[in-house]
C-alpha cells in the first residue's frame, strides 16, 4: 500500500514525520498503531516499533526481534541489460562441446561474442 500526500492538499503536516494527515497518521500515531499492530508489516517507525512490540503475541515479537538483529548489507549486483542470456548461451556451447560439435576454445570464443552481443544490443 503506498500513499502520498501533495504539497498543495491543505494537509496539515504532522510533527516530525514529514507527511500531513492519513500517511502521517499512520506512520507515527499510537493510536494508529493500537488499531493496526502488524497487520501491514511490522512499523518501520522505530518508536511506534517499540511502542507497540510488549502489545505483541508471542509470534509478532520474534519477528520484531529478528528485524532488530538485521542489519542491511550490500545488495547483489544487478545483471546488465542483456546479461540474463547467459545461461542459454552456457547451456548451448556446453552440449555443442559435450556432443563433439565445435572444441572448448571455439565454444569460449563464440560464447564470449554472443554475450558481448547480446549486453549490446540490450535496451
Amino acid at each position: 500500500m503506498g500513499a502520498d500526500v501533495g504539497t498543495g492538499t491543505g494537509e496539515p503536516r504532522s510533527s516530525g514525520t514529514g507527511t500531513g494527515g492519513i500517511p502521517g497518521w499512520l506512520a507515527a500515531s499510537e493510536e494508529a498503531a493500537d488499531i493496526q499492530q502488524t497487520e501491514r508489516g511490522v512499523p518501520a517507525n522505530e518508536r511506534i516499533r517499540e511502542y507497540i512490540t510488549p502489545k505483541l503475541g508471542e509470534t509478532n515479537k520474534a519477528v520484531v526481534e529478528y528485524l532488530d538483529r538485521v542489519k542491511p548489507g550490500d545488495a547483489e549486483p544487478v545483471t546488465p541489460p542483456g546479461g540474463s542470456a547467459i545461461e542459454s548461451l552456457v547451456s548451448r556451447y556446453t552440449e555443442q562441446v559435450l556432443f563433439k560439435q565445435t572444441t572448448p576454445a571455439d565454444a569460449a570464443k563464440n560464447f564470449i561474442s554472443d554475450l558481448t552481443t547480446e549486453v549490446r544490443n540490450a535496451k
